[in-house]
């Protein structure tokens, strides 16, 4: 996998694995930085430690610490495997509420998405007058 190219990165070495995958090091060509790359496992637990990352990110951002929240969405987005969900977290976090509602309606749509959480946590608040955000909770059929 050396000196290979993902979207904007070029892979330059790899740093290590863990539960999650492997991590690589990578030139950003857009912004001319080194960066770490994490490629995740199709391990099932890699999910659960996905979603984890995810909420930290959301944490990130809601502190002000945007710059890290947008670089774990940007990891989501050249990896492709993540989520839908996770990636509507981070988003809703990054305060793009269109982009994190099409994200929980593409996970719906793809039958990847059935998760009680849209309709009952409070981080999904700011959403609830949205049509679309109120049409995603019909969708997942719960009782009234």
């Amino acid at each position: 996998m050396d000196a290979r190219n993902v979207a904007q990165y070029r892979i330059l070495e790899k740093l290590g694995e863990g539960g999650m995958g492997e991590v690589y090091k990578a030139e950003d060509t857009k912004l001319q930085r080194t960066v770490a790359i994490k490629f995740l496992s199709p391990r099932p637990e890699a999910g659960q430690l996905l979603l984890q990352e995810a909420r930290s990110a959301a944490t990130w951002a809601r502190m002000g610490h945007r710059d890290k929240a947008a670089g774990i969405l940007s990891k989501y987005e050249v990896q492709g495997n993540h989520p839908a969900y996770t990636r509507a977290l981070v988003l809703r976090a990054l305060g793009d509420d269109d982009l994190a509602i099409s994200a929980i309606e593409r996970a719906m749509d793809d039958g990847e998405f059935n998760n009680i959480e849209i309709a009952i946590d409070p981080y999904w608040d700011p959403l609830r007058e949205n049509p679309r955000f109120q049409d995603a909770v019909r969708r997942l059929n719960l009782p009234q």
